[in-house]
């Protein structure tokens, strides 16, 4: 049951491993991002950090970028993103953060910006979500997608949110649920139903 904060005097660089390439958490530990710099990571999975715990990951400032393998994967757990920056990951899966079907994000501002998905798979660019997505403000943008051309997608059971913030483009192909009463979007896909109001 460990805990680490990671602020501004702290960068983790040139890391590589299966899971999680600087960072594992694993169940009952806690990770705080204050500042510092988690770049230059290397894994399979999670090229930044791989967040396998049912405590909460908070992420207030900082930077998770140019991480292969993808900046964040969330196997469970809550994420809470309230600033900083995730951006210039790249992965075959999700370039920004990726979101399991017992996962949950809550993003209420911060910058997720230049990650990239490189493999031909149903991921977003920014955010794939086979979980649950909240989003109250901040920015999703400039991501690339090969499988979806979309900054945020959903599969499977995946849930979105939206009543807040800025969104270049959405790809909702999930079962789940998808509900925007604010914010902006710019392109919008919907291949299963939602609500907008």
């Amino acid at each position: 049951n460990s805990s680490f904060t990671l602020d501004g005097n702290k960068s983790l660089a040139g890391f590589s491993g299966d899971k999680g390439g600087a960072v594992y958490v694993a169940d009952g530990g806690t990770l705080k991002i204050t500042g510092g710099d988690i770049f230059g990571n290397t894994a399979t999975t999670g090229g930044g950090v791989y967040y396998d715990s049912s405590n909460i990951l908070e992420m207030t400032s900082g930077t998770i970028s140019n991480n292969n393998g993808g900046g964040l994967y969330l196997n469970k757990g809550t994420f809470n993103m309230s600033g900083g920056t995730i951006s210039s990951n790249v992965s075959s899966g999700t370039g920004g953060v990726h979101i399991m079907a017992n996962a949950t994000m809550s993003m209420s501002n911060g910058t997720i910006s230049g990650n990239k998905n490189t493999g031909m798979g149903p991921n977003g660019g920014a955010i794939t979500i086979y979980g649950t997505l909240n989003i109250t403000g901040g920015v999703i943008a400039g991501n690339t997608s090969v499988g979806t051309n979309a900054d945020i997608a959903t599969f499977g059971y995946g849930n979105l949110t939206i009543s807040g913030g800025m969104i270049e483009s959405v790809y909702h192909s999930s079962s789940g649920t998808f509900t925007m009463t604010g914010g902006t979007v710019g392109t919008l896909r919907l291949l299963q139903s939602g609500t907008i109001s």
